[in-house]
């Protein structure tokens, strides 16, 4: 049986760039919640390592630097692999603009989701019932 995730999750598609070994390495975000992000990296890491991560979320400005650590991995059909990050050393700010990245994208999924009425007009009941 799986297991609910603890946080909500938003899908995340950017670029990302992570400092491991004194290098510089590109990968892809998948996802992020309150607490860490999946991402995509083309070399694989030692669990429990801790790095900076440099994050852009298109709701700010400026890239956020946090520091990480991989709390899990699994290689990739492709040769790459997934990397499972948890947020180790965060300001309150930078944790306040994650979380409301997180739920603005849930808002947005549930209104996208729920069942849109067009077509009203006049009374406010559909066109074709209307009397006028």
């Amino acid at each position: 049986m799986l297991k609910p995730l603890r946080h909500p999750r938003a899908p995340l598609s950017s670029d990302m760039v992570v400092f491991l070994g004194g290098q510089l390495i590109s990968c892809q975000s998948v996802n992020l919640s309150a607490t860490g992000l999946g991402l995509l990296s083309p070399v694989p890491c030692r669990v429990d390592m801790k790095f900076p991560v440099e994050l852009f979320l298109s709701s700010l400005p400026e890239w956020l630097s946090l520091e990480a650590e991989l709390v899990r991995q699994h290689r990739l059909a492709d040769g790459g692999y997934f990397w499972a990050l948890r947020y180790r050393l965060m300001n309150r700010q930078d944790a306040e603009h994650i979380d409301d990245f997180v739920h603005a994208w849930l808002a947005e999924s549930a209104f996208l989701q729920t069942p849109q009425v067009h077509g009203h007009q006049g009374d406010g009941r559909p066109e074709h019932l209307q009397t006028g």
